[in-house]
């Protein structure tokens, strides 16, 4: 099953979509929009072993420069969002789905995920439930193919967290090896890819595999911090800036900037059930409950202030 996967990624070599990074570039000031007296046409793939076309090295090229425009001239508020938005607009979802019996497999098959690449990824756990899921997915997606995996894994060990950033490791390149997020976001940068934003998770939590998925997907750096349970309950203030810490303090970690917006971070993502309100005192002496995503990003010194806009994946 995994070759069958990896020669489904060699078939698909990435296609920068120009045109499409092109188009959204109509978004931005007039500076920053590059002028092409005609729109490039998508390059072929280039069979595994033989250098890149030009057409498709310009390709690339020419995305590290919108990327680097949108970054040194768009609006600081709207830079997230272009940015965010040229990427997906390269990315490429390969026409097959990929049914595993669990979390630990789902996560095996997010690795397989390389560069521009991506697919389907559902996880079957034996219930109705997850059947009718499942086949209501694939009607509307009509892959081509649909691959049951049950993959032989190697243990994590005690260090959940450990696996979990090496398996996003490996969609970035590194294979097997281990590297630290501020080589992570190093190869991103090197590449003129800042990273979008950081999902923070607990791997102790079932909400991880969500946070896994979406920090591959979307380029983005893993934090981890301890979930509280029960979504409808209310950290204090003291819990939800130890929240916020913890993002802020794995960009550190990553040689990614945070403290402004338009800086390299300015999203966060929770994925993880953990409490969803913020109870406060409000000058009157009432008590009052915030949303706890309107409160991780703000800075600690001015509250008042952003360095993120925050959301949150629970379930």
């Amino acid at each position: 099953m995994q070759n069958r996967i990896a020669s489904s990624l060699l078939a698909a070599a990435p296609a920068a979509a120009l045109a499409i990074a092109l188009a959204l570039a109509s978004l931005l000031p007039p500076s920053i929009a590059t002028a092409q007296e005609s729109p490039p046409t998508d390059p072929q793939p280039t069979p595994p072993g033989e250098p890149e076309s030009a057409n498709e090295s310009g390709s690339a090229s020419s995305i590290r420069e919108i990327l680097d425009q949108i970054k040194q001239q768009a609006d600081p508020l709207l830079r997230s969002g272009l940015r965010a938005q040229v990427l997906r607009a390269t990315q490429r979802v390969l026409n097959i789905v990929v049914i595993v019996p669990d979390e630990r497999a789902a996560a095996e098959a997010i690795g397989e995920w390389k560069g521009p690449l991506r697919f389907p990824v559902l996880i079957d756990d034996g219930s109705i439930e997850s059947t009718e899921n499942i086949a209501r997915f694939v009607r509307a997606f009509r892959p081509e193919q649909v691959l049951s995996w049950s993959p032989a894994l190697k243990p994590w060990g005690e260090d959940r967290f450990a696996g979990i950033s090496a398996t996003l490791a490996k969609t970035l390149g590194f294979g097997d090896t281990a590297p630290t997020s501020a080589e992570m976001v190093a190869r991103l940068k090197s590449e003129n890819i800042d990273p979008l934003g950081v999902v923070v998770i607990d791997p102790d939590d079932e909400a991880w595999i969500a946070g896994l998925a979406l920090a591959a997907g979307r380029f983005q750096i893993l934090a981890r911090h301890e979930s509280m349970g029960n979504v409808d309950g209310s950290m204090s203030i003291e819990q939800v800036a130890a929240l916020s810490k913890a993002a802020s303090d794995a960009a550190d970690a990553a040689g990614a900037s945070w403290r402004d917006i338009g800086d390299d971070i300015d999203a966060v993502t929770i994925c993880m059930n953990t409490r969803s309100k913020v109870g406060v005192t409000n000058p009157e002496g009432r008590r009052e409950m915030l949303a706890m995503t309107d409160a991780v990003g703000r800075r600690a010194d001015a509250p008042t202030e952003r360095w993120a806009f925050t959301g949150m994946i629970f379930g």
